[in-house]
Protein backbone atom coordinates (compact mmCIF):
# COMPACT_ATOMS: atom_id res chain seq x y z
CA UNK A 1 0.00 0.00 0.00
CA UNK A 2 1.40 3.37 -0.99
CA UNK A 3 2.20 5.70 1.85
CA UNK A 4 2.20 9.45 2.09
CA UNK A 5 5.30 11.55 2.51
CA UNK A 6 5.08 11.08 6.31
CA UNK A 7 4.06 7.39 6.16
CA UNK A 8 0.29 7.94 6.44
CA UNK A 9 -2.28 5.94 4.48
CA UNK A 10 -4.47 7.58 1.86
CA UNK A 11 -7.45 7.16 4.21
CA UNK A 12 -5.63 8.98 6.99
CA UNK A 13 -4.57 11.70 4.56
CA UNK A 14 -8.18 12.28 3.49
CA UNK A 15 -9.28 12.45 7.12
CA UNK A 16 -6.44 14.78 8.13
CA UNK A 17 -7.01 17.40 5.41
CA UNK A 18 -10.60 18.08 6.49
CA UNK A 19 -11.77 19.99 9.52
CA UNK A 20 -15.11 19.20 11.21
CA UNK A 21 -17.86 21.31 9.64
CA UNK A 22 -15.78 22.11 6.56
CA UNK A 23 -17.41 21.27 3.21
CA UNK A 24 -15.00 20.64 0.33
CA UNK A 25 -15.32 20.03 -3.39
CA UNK A 26 -13.55 16.98 -4.78
CA UNK A 27 -11.10 19.30 -6.55
CA UNK A 28 -10.03 20.95 -3.30
CA UNK A 29 -9.95 17.62 -1.47
CA UNK A 30 -7.71 16.12 -4.17
CA UNK A 31 -5.38 19.12 -4.06
CA UNK A 32 -4.96 18.79 -0.30
CA UNK A 33 -4.45 15.01 -0.38
CA UNK A 34 -1.87 15.29 -3.18
CA UNK A 35 0.14 17.64 -0.94
CA UNK A 36 0.55 14.75 1.54
CA UNK A 37 1.49 11.97 -0.85
CA UNK A 38 1.89 10.83 -4.45
CA UNK A 39 -1.28 8.74 -4.64
CA UNK A 40 -2.92 8.36 -8.04
CA UNK A 41 -6.27 10.00 -8.67
CA UNK A 42 -7.84 6.51 -8.89
CA UNK A 43 -6.53 5.63 -5.43
CA UNK A 44 -7.92 8.84 -3.95
CA UNK A 45 -11.31 8.30 -5.64
CA UNK A 46 -11.48 4.75 -4.29
CA UNK A 47 -10.72 5.95 -0.78
CA UNK A 48 -13.30 8.71 -1.01
CA UNK A 49 -15.94 6.22 -2.13
CA UNK A 50 -14.90 3.69 0.52
CA UNK A 51 -15.40 6.21 3.33
CA UNK A 52 -18.78 7.69 2.31
CA UNK A 53 -21.39 7.06 4.98
CA UNK A 54 -24.44 7.72 2.81
CA UNK A 55 -23.56 5.55 -0.18
CA UNK A 56 -25.05 2.07 0.46
CA UNK A 57 -23.17 0.25 -2.35
CA UNK A 58 -19.90 1.51 -0.88
CA UNK A 59 -20.91 0.25 2.55
CA UNK A 60 -21.38 -3.19 1.02
CA UNK A 61 -18.32 -3.21 -1.26
CA UNK A 62 -15.94 -1.59 1.23
CA UNK A 63 -17.41 -3.19 4.37
CA UNK A 64 -14.02 -3.25 6.14
CA UNK A 65 -13.48 0.52 5.79
CA UNK A 66 -14.50 2.95 8.50
CA UNK A 67 -16.94 5.43 6.90
CA UNK A 68 -16.40 9.04 7.95
CA UNK A 69 -17.39 11.17 4.94
CA UNK A 70 -20.81 12.60 4.21
CA UNK A 71 -21.50 13.18 0.51
CA UNK A 72 -23.73 16.17 -0.19
CA UNK A 73 -26.19 16.12 -3.11
CA UNK A 74 -24.01 18.60 -5.01
CA UNK A 75 -20.99 16.27 -4.80
CA UNK A 76 -19.13 18.07 -2.02
CA UNK A 77 -17.71 16.24 1.00
CA UNK A 78 -17.89 16.81 4.74
CA UNK A 79 -16.76 14.88 7.81
CA UNK A 80 -19.80 12.89 8.96
CA UNK A 81 -21.42 14.24 12.12
CA UNK A 82 -24.29 12.13 13.49
CA UNK A 83 -25.77 15.20 15.18
CA UNK A 84 -26.05 17.06 11.84
CA UNK A 85 -26.46 14.35 9.20
CA UNK A 86 -28.99 11.53 8.80
CA UNK A 87 -28.08 8.37 10.69
CA UNK A 88 -25.92 5.80 8.97
CA UNK A 89 -28.09 2.71 8.49
CA UNK A 90 -26.38 -0.39 7.22
CA UNK A 91 -29.72 -2.20 7.03
CA UNK A 92 -30.64 -0.04 4.03
CA UNK A 93 -28.64 -2.45 1.91
CA UNK A 94 -30.66 -5.47 0.81
CA UNK A 95 -27.97 -8.11 1.22
CA UNK A 96 -30.43 -10.87 0.22
CA UNK A 97 -30.72 -9.28 -3.23
CA UNK A 98 -26.95 -9.06 -3.55
CA UNK A 99 -26.49 -12.76 -2.81
CA UNK A 100 -29.47 -13.83 -4.94
CA UNK A 101 -28.40 -12.02 -8.08
CA UNK A 102 -25.70 -14.55 -8.88
CA UNK A 103 -27.90 -17.62 -8.55
CA UNK A 104 -31.53 -17.57 -9.65
CA UNK A 105 -33.07 -16.58 -12.94
CA UNK A 106 -33.76 -12.92 -13.65
CA UNK A 107 -37.51 -13.41 -13.29
CA UNK A 108 -37.08 -14.58 -9.68
CA UNK A 109 -35.46 -11.25 -8.88
CA UNK A 110 -38.14 -9.19 -10.59
CA UNK A 111 -35.74 -8.22 -13.36
CA UNK A 112 -37.89 -9.05 -16.36
CA UNK A 113 -36.42 -6.93 -19.11
CA UNK A 114 -37.82 -7.07 -22.64
CA UNK A 115 -35.41 -8.56 -25.17
CA UNK A 116 -33.24 -5.95 -26.86
CA UNK A 117 -33.67 -5.33 -30.55
CA UNK A 118 -30.64 -6.06 -32.62
CA UNK A 119 -29.09 -2.98 -34.14
CA UNK A 120 -28.71 -2.93 -37.87
CA UNK A 121 -26.24 -1.21 -40.13
CA UNK A 122 -28.67 -1.11 -43.01
CA UNK A 123 -30.18 2.38 -42.78
CA UNK A 124 -33.27 1.37 -44.74
CA UNK A 125 -33.95 -1.43 -42.27
CA UNK A 126 -33.22 0.60 -39.12
CA UNK A 127 -36.74 1.90 -38.71
CA UNK A 128 -38.16 -1.57 -39.19
CA UNK A 129 -35.72 -3.39 -36.89
CA UNK A 130 -34.96 -6.00 -39.56
CA UNK A 131 -31.88 -8.17 -39.48
CA UNK A 132 -29.06 -7.34 -41.84
CA UNK A 133 -28.95 -9.35 -45.01
CA UNK A 134 -25.53 -10.59 -46.06
CA UNK A 135 -24.07 -8.74 -49.01
CA UNK A 136 -23.63 -10.90 -52.10
CA UNK A 137 -20.08 -11.98 -52.75
CA UNK A 138 -18.38 -10.51 -55.81
CA UNK A 139 -17.11 -13.12 -58.21
CA UNK A 140 -13.46 -12.74 -59.10
CA UNK A 141 -12.05 -14.11 -62.33
CA UNK A 142 -8.54 -14.53 -63.66
CA UNK A 143 -8.76 -13.47 -67.29
CA UNK A 144 -5.87 -13.93 -69.58
CA UNK A 145 -3.81 -16.23 -67.34
CA UNK A 146 -1.56 -13.39 -66.13
CA UNK A 147 -2.40 -14.03 -62.45
CA UNK A 148 -4.14 -10.66 -62.07
CA UNK A 149 -7.66 -10.77 -60.75
CA UNK A 150 -10.31 -8.83 -62.47
CA UNK A 151 -13.83 -8.36 -61.12
CA UNK A 152 -16.93 -8.78 -63.18
CA UNK A 153 -17.63 -5.76 -65.24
Amino acid sequence: MAKGYRGESCSNAVRSVMKPGEILSSTELFRRVHELGAWSDDTIWQHLIAHIVNLPPARHHYADFDPFLFLHEDGRYEIYDPTLHPPMRREQIDFDFVTKRTGPEQSELGLDFPPRKRRTRNRAAEGEGRELEPEPATAVEDKGGDGKRKGRG
